[in-house]
């Protein structure tokens, strides 16, 4: 799995190359924000979403404490190394994956273009 450090201000953002897949359709390739602050869940844009996809709605709590409620569609994600099935994926306006979705996993990247990082979670 590749992930790279992006330098923009107020923060650092690890970002992991992932490829996407939801009923049976091709793989798209899509970049995730790496979220502590995240569930098991990855997140996508709405132009993901498509109406022959099993969903359901759930409810989350955001980091304000703000209660908010998405729409859930269940992917394939698959890395260099590894395939996980049925991976619940909420769509909303960022693209996001969370900490606990890569563990166990190991994701390697770059820094700047030309520094190797490796996440070992």
């Amino acid at each position: 799995m590749k992930a790279r450090v992006i330098d923009q201000w107020p923060r650092f953002a690890i970002v992991i190359d992932l490829e996407v897949s939801a009923a049976e359709q091709e793989y798209r390739k899509v970049e995730l924000i790496l979220d502590t602050g995240f569930t098991g869940h990855i997140a996508l844009p709405k132009s993901f979403y498509h109406e022959s996809m099993y969903t359901l709605k759930e409810r989350f709590t955001l980091a304000d404490d703000r209660a908010a409620e998405f729409q859930v569609g269940f992917f394939t994600v698959r890395s260099d190394a590894s395939i996980r099935e049925e991976v619940p994926t909420v769509f909303m306006g960022s693209n996001l994956i969370g900490l606990s979705f890569l563990r166990g996993m190991h994701a390697a990247g770059r820094i700047s273009h030309d520094e190797t990082i490796d996440l070992i979670l």
